[in-house]
């Protein structure tokens, strides 16, 4: 499955970081972190690729506990998210 991955900057907006595939969400977040070089402390939400997943998963990286808030169903590219 691919899924789509998007980063929280200093500024506090979403930004995406890319997308990949793997079996499970860590399997795709490895598989970019190791196609882009690394990727940076923080805050990440994802979501699968397949036209039917609505809300984001949060999550830290490095990796630590999963939250259960989710993002506004607009996707949370603009305004406040949780944090």
């Amino acid at each position: 499955m691919v899924f789509d991955f998007r980063y929280k900057n200093v500024g506090g907006t979403w930004k995406a970081s890319g997308h990949c595939k793997g079996i499970t969400r860590d399997a795709a977040f490895d598989a970019l972190e190791q196609k882009s070089g690394g990727m940076p402390e923080g805050r990440y939400m994802s979501r699968p690729r397949d036209g039917r997943a609505r809300n984001w998963d949060l999550f830290d990286w490095p990796r630590g506990p999963a939250r259960t808030q989710e993002p506004t169903a607009s996707g949370g590219a603009s305004g406040d998210t949780p944090r």
